[in-house]
């Protein structure tokens, strides 16, 4: 009787765990606005700190969002860069880079998220590049001196490193001086293996600023639930074991 006890309350103490916690497994909205609540854990907070150039809000990279969990990549973005029009600098256009992503964690991008802001409908279209070095390049920062913010974006030779497109409504937005692009796309998209870290990166074309977040998939509640209520079963036939032994 009183191993049943025990087991019970085990068992309820890690169902009570896993169900004040549920909030954590919370997916970030993609609605054009950075919430760092939502992104708690799985992003890069660079905001006021410019490097490795200068040059004020204008180019300022704040937050960088990398969640993966369900068969889903989220990704999202904060920064003063105007990522519509991009920036001057005397004679000089600067554009806005692609997310740069590393997903089998060999400190190299092998994907570019590419992306077009429809200002008047607030809907983001994104391209999928396979970067491969054949139909597909990385470009390099503007300034040679700020070389440790490579890779820009990807230059295509051939379409056929566009991988899959895809539209996110509401993924752009404004947060008083600062722009806000967010997406989500399925995970089955890039050829990963499952549990590796995945790294993303952005900046601009000088390069002055740039954040990485890397990030490891998020378990799944029902995943961690199972893997709890095996916990309860290892304990309770251990203990029985326990128990016989003497």
């Amino acid at each position: 009787m009183k191993l049943k006890v025990f087991f019970l309350l085990v068992l309820v103490s890690l169902l009570g765990g896993f169900l004040l916690v549920g909030n954590a497994f919370a997916t970030p909205t993609v609605d054009g606005v950075f919430n760092t609540s939502e992104w708690a854990g799985y992003y890069a907070d660079g905001d006021g700190i410019l490097g490795p150039g200068s040059g004020g809000q204008d180019y300022d990279v704040e937050y960088l969002g990398l969640y993966i969990t369900s068969g889903k990549v989220y990704f999202g973005l904060q920064t003063g860069f105007d990522l519509v029009n991009g920036r001057k600098w005397g004679s000089l256009d600067f554009g806005s880079g692609d997310f740069a992503l590393d997903t089998n964690n060999d400190c190299k991008y092998e994907y570019a998220i590419d992306f077009i802001i429809d200002q008047d409908e607030k809907d983001v279209t994104y391209s999928i590049i396979k970067v491969d070095g054949h139909n597909a390049v990385w470009q390099d920062v503007y300034y040679s001196q700020h070389s440790v913010a490579n890779p820009l974006q990807a230059k295509l030779y051939n379409n056929s490193a566009i991988i899959s497109t895809f539209t996110t409504i509401n993924g752009f937005g404004l947060n008083g001086d600062s722009y806000v692009l967010e997406g989500v796309f399925d995970l089955a998209e890039l050829s990963y293996t499952f549990g590796t870290p995945m790294t993303l990166h952005w900046t601009m074309g000088c390069g002055n600023d740039y954040l990485n977040q890397t990030s490891a998939p998020v378990p799944e509640p029902a995943t961690m639930l199972l893997f709890g209520v095996g916990l309860c079963g290892l304990a309770f036939v251990g203990r029985k074991r326990l128990i016989k032994q003497r």
